[in-house]
């Protein structure tokens, strides 16, 4: 299913899927975009037990080591955080897998943001989400082999 919240409300399906995610026991993202909040959540997460493996380009590997490398650092030490670089563009800005939901964040055809979420429950989306990461996983290299 995909959902269109109108600009100001976006957040609230980030928030529907991070609140979901905190009892999954493990999260799968591929991210193209730090958004300054990810830390918060991140931080939570970890609180609450999830193991987190975040796939991520170099343009966002090259923000984090520049604009949030004490962070960055600090999420590698936690030991439930995993980093794994992926050499090529992604092309889209984000995909995230969690035990209840499957959220995706596709790019506009010209390459610019928009803001629809495709936001998914059934098993068949959870499954085909898992594909995914694991088709971009095989060609990515953990951050701490790099």
């Amino acid at each position: 299913m995909g959902k269109t919240p109108p600009i100001p409300k976006t957040h609230y399906i980030l928030k529907e899927f991070h609140e979901s995610s905190k009892d999954s026991g493990v999260l799968y993202s591929i991210n193209t975009f730090f958004h300054p909040n990810f830390i918060e959540l991140f931080d939570d997460l970890i609180r609450n037990d999830v193991e987190i493996h975040f796939i991520l380009s170099q343009d966002l590997l090259d923000n984090m080591t520049e604009d949030y490398n004490k962070i960055f650092t600090n999420l590698i030490n936690t030991n439930k955080f995993n980093f794994y670089l992926h050499p090529e563009n992604l092309g889209f800005l984000s995909l995230g897998i969690s035990k209840h939901y499957l959220m995706f964040t596709l790019l506009r055809k010209d390459g610019n943001l928009d803001n629809v979420r495709i936001l998914g429950n059934r098993q068949k989306a959870l499954e085909w989400g898992s594909e995914l990461f694991n088709y971009y996983l095989k060609d990515s290299t953990p951050i701490n082999k790099i």
